[in-house]
């Protein structure tokens, strides 16, 4: 008796938990297979291509080409990866080299390959024109000329009514054989089974059950599912077919224990026990068709056209329904790489990998905020990532976002207690806090200090592909608000640390310090890094990761920033405003005295024309000069000029100017602003160009107006950082150096920039300690802009480059 048609539990009762998304991958086709290892997912696409996704960096490492059209089916057998194609190929691939060993072609037209599977020695594969065939690559036979593409057709080849035929087709006479890109096998004719059902063939499984009894099981067009003996004879034999609807196809197929599962294209699964040939249950899990099950111990996973994903347990008690994709979901595979995940592959032309342990608390290792202490996974780290963007700690508006930093700063404070490590929040006067975190050991042979910060720029009016606050993993990269400034990084370090403080590997200490004002000029830092000195300690090196390299694939240590001074000139009229027609040419106006007040501060060339401006610029070394030229034939774009104007040469800039109102024509502003800029070199000091500035602005000001100016001149410094310089010839920097190496595998360059970072100076000062500044964004990565992005990988290893950092390091910094 057929049981009757389950409804699912009312949506109330499901999970409210949509999985969190731990990357996609965009493709230009649509997915219609997957398989997987530990390291890779293979996803067949509707083009032919076959893409290789590497589960370590979530990256595209790979294309695989041979097939000329949709690869429907993959499987991994040992070694291998099998793929079935619309253009009646079998391809096997070394998953090793990804390279292509054999072609496996049938002596038949057998139209789309829909379903492979191994047993044993043998692979079987199920096509559109209903056969199913098997072969063994322990048997190979070299016949290139009989490949589906190269037959000759008695109807489509033979000659037209003016004797012409297509050239191209006639079978050869030529004896010898072509050379072969891989081996070729053809399936024997003895090896097929050309009418295993009324219909197309789309999916195959293979049943061990527990009394030993093995089968293979084929899903039909014509709405059964087959049972198949296999045996030793190379044979298979038709044991029973069950009929599963009289409507629509047996779209897939599952097996656990002694349970058949089969999906079918009116959105039902019907369960069978294998032992008695029985239905033993039918639900209704979908209004569409169901593409793909995945099937594990204790639950159950149903994925269909309409791009939603069902989640069961054995019981089919509904745990959770999510859209998963907007196009047709066509595959999906259940993962535990580290935790369960779930892949799938959609006609939206994209794979989506899932963090499904929301639903499986007994399965699940404990993320970030767990009182234990779990060697947490990279995944864990994307969590935390995740969770740290989501705050919008934007310092330059605490009107706005104050209880945000807030927020994030006890995030972090309590990441640090949960770890099990000393942690507390450390007061800056008119500023957010600043978070300390300790791992230490008993007798440390050095004290290390990481400093990072955990405020952002604004996000508003840029061009953003998603929302900046809310994660967005895709094509090796996550996307939001601070991913590469300067939350993945620290975020890196902080679990970098974790891991060997919680193995006991960790003979130093190491202490972050991580601050909430840096897009601020970091205010308040140098007097809290003061008053909190007790509570900090005495620190002999400071780890900085908080810029970018010089280019897209070349890791880079950065020994300089130049410094900034920023100023506000303004001048004003004790007039107010005034029309130009009544007063024009009548007084002195104070946007022609600015104008003639900033051409005086550069010359046509942009050389700033303030006495001695230049007199205290440190020159250049052979030793720097020759690092130049290693970064010029790296990045042959730029040249040596180039380098130096933009990181060893101060600057004059001006940023922005403010003339009275813009929507109203004819009016002579009473007040105009200048917004301008310096960039500063070593030596130059700080307080020495803010005097030399302020003394020509003044005395310029009084030449222009020759003292009959009804017009004001006020100066204002709004922002300072002084120029901070690493000694690269120092021992440690080789150290790392080899260490990125080894990590990246590319030979890493020593690089300064032209921007700054205000709290350097300030912590060596304080330390009395070299900085070291490493960089992990790629030069495309959009810091200060709108999809800001930071390469999963180069987040990952990062955190290997601290763990090496914090437990390889002997030399000392001088």
């Amino acid at each position: 008796m057929i049981p009757r048609v389950l409804t699912p539990l009312p949506a109330e009762a499901c999970s409210s938990d949509t999985p969190h998304r731990v990357s996609t991958w965009n493709h230009n086709s649509s997915i219609l297979s997957l398989a997987y290892t530990d390291s890779y997912v293979f996803a067949g696409c509707q083009t032919g291509e076959i893409h290789v996704l590497d589960l370590h960096s979530y990256s595209s490492v790979a294309t695989l080409r041979g097939h000329t059209s949709s690869v429907h089916s993959l499987c991994i057998n040992n070694s291998y990866l099998i793929s079935g194609s619309s253009d009646s190929l079998i391809m096997i691939w070394n998953i090793a080299t990804l390279t292509l060993e054999y072609t496996v072609y049938s002596i038949f037209d057998i139209g789309d390959i829909f379903a492979i599977c191994p047993i044993g020695e043998y692979i079987y594969f199920g096509s559109q024109n209903a056969s199913i065939q098997w072969f063994s690559i322990s048997r190979p036979s070299y016949k290139i000329s009989s490949l589906p593409a190269l037959r000759y057709d008695k109807f489509f080849d033979s000659k037209c009514f003016h004797a012409a035929k297509n050239p191209t087709s006639e079978p050869s006479s030529d004896n010898s054989e072509p050379s072969l890109q891989a081996n070729t096998i053809e399936v024997p004719p003895s090896n097929i089974s050309r009418y295993a059902h009324y219909s197309y063939i789309y999916d195959l499984t293979y049943a061990q059950l527990p009394s030993g009894i093995n089968y293979l099981i084929s899903a039909g067009g014509d709405g059964y599912a087959n049972i198949w003996s296999v045996s030793d004879s190379n044979n298979i034999k038709l044991l029973h077919s069950l009929a599963c609807s009289d409507t629509a196809s047996v779209s897939a197929l599952a097996v656990y224990n002694q349970f058949l599962y089969c999906a079918t294209g009116n959105g039902q699964v019907k369960v069978w026990d294998l032992t008695t040939m029985q239905p033993t249950r039918s639900v209704q899990v979908d209004a569409e068709e169901i593409t793909s099950l995945s099937i594990d111990a204790k639950y159950i996973c149903a994925a269909s056209t309409s791009g939603n994903i069902s989640f069961w347990n054995h019981r089919f008690e509904l745990l959770a329904k999510w859209q998963a994709h907007k196009g047709r979901i066509l595959a999906s595979l259940f993962l535990n790489f580290p935790r369960p995940l779930l892949v799938t592959g959609s006609s939206d032309a994209s794979v989506a990998l899932w963090d499904i342990s929301v639903f499986i608390p007994e399965n699940r290792q404990p993320h970030v905020g767990s009182t234990c202490k779990p060697n947490f996974q990279n995944d864990d780290l994307l969590h935390a990532v995740k969770k740290l963007v989501s705050y919008r700690t934007v310092s330059s508006m605490p009107s706005l976002y104050i209880e945000e930093c807030s927020n994030c700063a006890f995030y972090l404070y309590d990441m640090f207690k949960r770890m099990g490590v000393y942690s507390s929040l450390l007061p800056v006067k008119s500023a957010n806090p600043l978070v300390l975190g300790k791992f230490t050991v008993e007798k440390p042979r050095r004290r290390v200090l990481f400093y990072g910060h955990y405020d952002v720029v604004p996000a508003d009016n840029l061009d953003w592909n998603s929302d900046p606050y809310d994660l967005e993993a895709s094509d090796g990269y996550i996307y939001g608000r601070g991913v590469s400034d300067n939350k993945g990084p620290l975020l890196a370090a902080i679990f970098a640390a974790h891991d060997i403080y919680t193995r006991g590997e960790l003979d130093i200490d190491v202490i972050f310090l991580l601050e909430g004002e840096e897009e601020c000029a970091s205010r308040g830092l140098e007097f809290a890094l003061s008053e909190h000195a007790d509570s900090i300690g005495a620190i002999d090196l400071i780890f900085v990761s908080n810029s970018t390299w010089i280019n897209e694939t070349t890791p880079c240590i950065n020994f300089g920033l130049r410094g900034v001074l920023n100023a506000t000139i303004t001048i004003s009229s004790d007039r107010p405003d005034l029309h130009s027609g009544v007063d024009g040419g009548a007084f002195r106006e104070p946007a022609q005295d600015l104008i003639q007040l900033l051409s005086a501060l550069a010359n046509d060339t942009g050389q700033v024309q303030i006495p001695g401006f230049y007199d205290n610029v440190r020159p250049a070394t052979d030793a720097e000069l020759t690092l130049y030229d290693d970064i010029c034939k790296c990045v042959p774009e730029l040249s040596l000029e180039q380098l130096q104007a933009r990181w060893r040469q101060p600057s004059f800039s001006i940023y922005r100017l403010v003339t009275g109102n813009a929507n109203t024509g004819g009016i002579i502003p009473r007040q105009v602003q200048a917004f301008v800029s310096f960039r500063l070199v070593p030596d130059q000091d700080l307080d020495s160009i803010k005097r030399i500035l302020k003394e020509f602005l003044d005395n310029k000001f009084r030449a222009i107006t020759k003292s009959i100016s009804q017009c004001a001149l006020k100066v204002e410094f709004t922002r300072e950082a002084s120029p901070w310089m690493g000694n690269f010839s120092d021992p440690i920097y080789s150290d790392i150096k080899g260490i990125l190496r080894d990590i990246w595998h590319e030979e890493p360059l020593f690089i300064r920039e032209g921007g700054s970072i205000t709290a350097l100076k300030m912590l060596e000062t304080a330390f009395n300690a070299p900085v070291i500044q490493i960089p992990c964004g790629q030069s495309s990565d959009n810091a200060h802009l709108g999809n800001e992005r930071l390469r999963l990988i180069n987040l990952f290893n990062l955190r290997t480059l601290f763990k090496r950092l914090f437990t390889d390091l002997k030399t000392s910094a001088q």
